[in-house]
């Protein structure tokens, strides 16, 4: 009886020894004709890559090339152009008309038929950003030193008298302590001729300035000397 168990157990082995290289050679058929099905995805997918790398087309940087001929350029090259009319700004002052200021893309390798955008200046811009310039920043000068600095520029200083208040207290007399227009980062520029309004107090209206700041920070004391002194009488109270 142990010799009839002991083989079908050796034969039971047999069997799953040969079930599984059964099953790897099942695997391996499947794998066979999945790559078989999945090779000529894989070469179609690289030919439409190396297709489109063909077809791309190094885009040159144009940049202050003449705006016919470098429309003339991108559009030998297959490209679409279209031509903008550019923002007035400061660093144009140097261009010439119709050079290129900007594109848009700037450079790099595009599909053909890609949309690319010229930027240049015309007569009339061009003469509108020269009438132009850098407005300065003339707060806390002296008032007559702006005014110098003004009409230095071209520009006219219009001198604008404060009445007193208590937030002037802290100024001098005859300092700029406001100006319109005022210049910031995002706006700056202004024609030649313009108006720039200096705002400042006098001598008088400086002292009076002051005098309505001393009684407010008097006013300011005496209202908080009065909480404190209400607070004591609320903790007697209390005891």
């Amino acid at each position: 009886m142990k010799k009839t168990g002991n083989l079908t157990k050796t034969s039971g082995k047999l069997l799953g020894n040969v079930s599984k290289v059964f099953g790897l050679l099942d695997t391996v058929d499947i794998v066979s004709k999945v790559t078989d099905s999945t090779i000529p995805l894989i070469d179609k997918a690289l030919d439409r890559h190396h297709e489109h790398r063909r077809s791309l087309v190094r885009l040159d940087n144009l940049v202050h090339m003449d705006l016919f001929e470098a429309k003339a350029h991108l559009e030998q090259q297959g490209f679409i152009v279209s031509t903008i009319l550019a923002k007035p700004s400061k660093k144009y002052q140097q261009a010439k008309i119709n050079e290129v200021v900007e594109m848009s893309p700037k450079s790099g390798k595009l599909p053909i038929g890609s949309l690319i955008k010229l930027y240049y200046l015309d007569q009339n811009l061009l003469a509108q950003i020269k009438e132009t310039l850098t407005l300065p920043d003339l707060i806390g000068l002296p008032l007559e030193q702006a005014q110098d600095i003004l009409e230095e520029l071209n520009l006219k200083p219009v001198p604008l008298l404060l009445p007193a208040s208590k937030e002037y207290a802290k100024y001098q007399p005859n300092q700029v302590i406001n100006m319109s227009p005022k210049p910031n980062l995002v706006k700056n520029q202004i024609k030649k001729g313009s108006l720039v309004k200096l705002s400042y107090l006098n001598e008088e209206n400086l002292l009076a300035s002051q005098a309505l700041a001393q009684a407010w920070a008097e006013k300011q004391a005496h209202r908080q000397e009065k909480v404190l002194k209400t607070l004591k009488q609320t903790r007697k109270i209390f005891k």
